[in-house]
């Protein structure tokens, strides 16, 4: 019986996912590790993992073929070079929150292009204030945004966005998706961003990027 193993951290989620697929894949054998002490001794004989093998557990890994990374964008650390050398295919779920976080990009868009957070904080006081808006509102339809990151997350955001009439400007310097908008490179960026009503950034964190939003810009 083929053997998968999900890693720890450990928590509700994960239990109630092993339980699903204990009940639709009754031929694979689930098994949650809910210390890391564990882990090592129940990957010896596994076949596939969900969650991250640490670099001193992976030389005894030698029957993994699959590990499933959790993060679309996993934190810096997550690969290292022994894993990249490892025979284990390595899969993530990049995509599967695309149509989330657009939708969540795009709630706040919307408030902030109706001054919601100024009457939200004139509620919270108290106050009944139609006139709590401290700045002009946004038209949408007239209104450029500037989404640095256009992967699955920012070509659906850039999706809804063209939807509301908003011109796109995508930065991107390995564009998969075509998005109803320009892609520009990313050495482009500081002399679009005055062109910018909202701004997105939908890279993941990797030191490359990282700091790449500052006073400056």
């Amino acid at each position: 019986m083929p053997k998968y193993v999900m890693l720890p951290p450990i928590d509700d989620d994960i239990r109630e996912w092993a339980a699903k697929m204990r009940e639709e894949l009754p031929s694979l054998d689930v098994v949650i590790v809910e210390d890391e002490a564990d882990a090592a001794q129940e990957l010896t004989d596994a076949d596939a993992a969900y969650g991250w093998v640490a670099p001193e557990v992976l030389p005894g890994v030698e029957r993994l073929s699959l590990l499933q990374n959790p993060f679309a964008g996993p934190p810096v650390g997550w690969y290292y070079p022994e894993l990249a050398e490892h025979a284990v295919v390595v899969s993530n779920p990049r995509g599967i929150y695309s149509d989330h976080i657009a939708h969540h990009i795009l709630m706040y868009m919307l408030a902030l292009s109706r001054g919601l957070p100024y009457y939200a904080e004139a509620q919270a006081q108290g106050r009944w204030d139609n006139r709590a808006r401290k700045r002009g509102y946004v038209d949408l339809t007239e209104a450029t945004v500037l989404i640095n990151g256009v992967g699955g997350i920012g070509a659906e955001a850039a999706r809804l966005c063209a939807a509301f009439g908003c011109r796109v400007i995508g930065v991107d310097p390995r564009p998969a998706y075509e998005i109803e908008g320009e892609i520009i490179d990313p050495s482009e960026l500081d002399a679009r961003l005055p062109q910018a009503d909202f701004r997105v950034t939908a890279v993941p964190h990797t030191p490359e990027p990282e700091f790449s939003w500052h006073a400056a810009r």
